[in-house]
């Protein structure tokens, strides 16, 4: 049988990264693992990208969605790559070989406030282009799938469900290392938008007194609702000196961070896998996140489950009064953690891939 001769689109893996970009990253070394008895892996990217020197970069002065269309094809046909993988909601529609894509999330039609009206725009278009033009579609939970089905009905036979790997890579080393930030203190990880509930947050830490004890580090980058994060703590000069913004971070930075936090707050409005609860698990960090179905899929009982404002400062206050049985919860997170795999994740995607190649066709 002919070998597979995958093409991964590595363009979103440039720049700054948070959990899709690190999804992609990871996913990639993986699948360069795994596929090599059956074939090979090229990855193509706009721009240059540190962590894959031997990407092949395709300069252009296209816009990104331009460069998908009209560059990226035109080499997939010159290298006769068998399929092209996208671990992002984005396609080149006119590639003649099987597109494989991914989709993370469908936030931006359940939780209206986390992208502006031009940003859901684009993402509509990105998710009806993929969905009727790609072969198949991986859904990284099998929350995201069941709504990709209720949304897009006709193409329910496309899609697959492939849990993500977990993100967690953490050395014994990088636990043991300090955090720069003094302790005690609770940790919110993430671009600082709506969809990830800040403003909640804020209010249960104020609420519950446990800034008193405590400090609130929000670890992200500014987002949508930095605006509002500001003007809440204006009002409350309680807080002042209480709450720490680090702004963007590297990831060499996390692990420490992770492990020396009392809890790892993850109140999200909406997600569709959440790396951050996971992570905080593989350091041995309590997660305390929003009772959301993806959440109870990927981490059973292994985390506390909190609805508003007030259950989460109940839940603050409970973790300063050491009425929860963190290492019994973390335990328990672990166990599911350790089903989360990178090598699993590859091993069904080259799958998919596989089948493609069934059908013959070629770029």
């Amino acid at each position: 049988m002919k070998k597979m001769l995958i093409g991964f689109d590595a363009s979103p893996i440039s720049g700054n990264k948070t959990g899709v970009e690190y999804y992609a990253l990871r996913l990639y070394s993986a699948l360069k693992h795994e596929v090599e008895p059956f074939g090979n892996i090229i990855a193509f990217s706009n721009a240059p990208i540190r962590e894959i020197p031997e990407a092949v970069i395709l300069k252009s002065s296209l816009p990104l969605f331009l460069w998908r269309q009209i560059i990226l094809p035109r080499e997939l046909k010159r290298r006769k790559i068998t399929s092209l993988h996208s671990p992002v909601t984005a396609i080149p529609i006119f590639a003649s070989c099987p597109l494989i894509a991914t989709v993370h999330d469908v936030s931006y039609r359940i939780a209206n406030q986390s992208v502006s009206f031009k940003e859901k725009e684009i993402q509509l278009l990105n998710a009806f282009l993929t969905m009727h033009h790609a072969t198949y579609i991986i859904a990284v939970s099998e929350t995201t799938a069941s709504r990709l089905k209720s949304f897009y009905p006709q193409q329910s036979s496309k899609i697959r469900t492939v849990l993500s790997g977990a993100l967690a890579n953490f050395r014994e080393s990088s636990l043991i290392s300090s955090s720069a930030v003094a302790k005690p203190y609770l940790l919110q990880l993430g671009r600082i938008d709506f969809r990830k509930n800040p403003l909640m947050t804020l209010e249960a830490f104020r609420i519950s007194e446990i800034y008193k004890t405590h400090t609130l580090v929000f670890a992200g980058a500014a987002g949508n609702a930095s605006g509002e994060l500001a003007d809440y703590l204006e009002k409350h000069p309680e807080l002042a000196g209480r709450v720490i913004l680090t702004g963007y971070l590297q990831e060499d930075v996390i692990p420490s961070l992770l492990a020396n936090a009392s809890a790892l707050l993850y109140p999200s409005v909406d997600e569709g896998f959440g790396h951050p609860p996971l992570e905080a698990l593989a350091a041995g960090t309590l997660p305390i996140v929003s009772n959301i179905p993806v959440f109870h899929e990927l981490l059973d009982n292994g985390a506390v489950f909190v609805d508003n404002a007030n259950s989460l400062a109940n839940a603050l206050r409970s973790l300063a009064e050491k009425r929860i049985p963190v290492q019994e919860l973390v335990s328990i997170g672990k166990s599911k953690l350790e089903l989360l795999q990178w090598s699993d994740t590859a091993r069904k995607i080259i799958k998919l891939h596989s089948e493609c190649l069934k059908n013959e066709c070629e770029c």
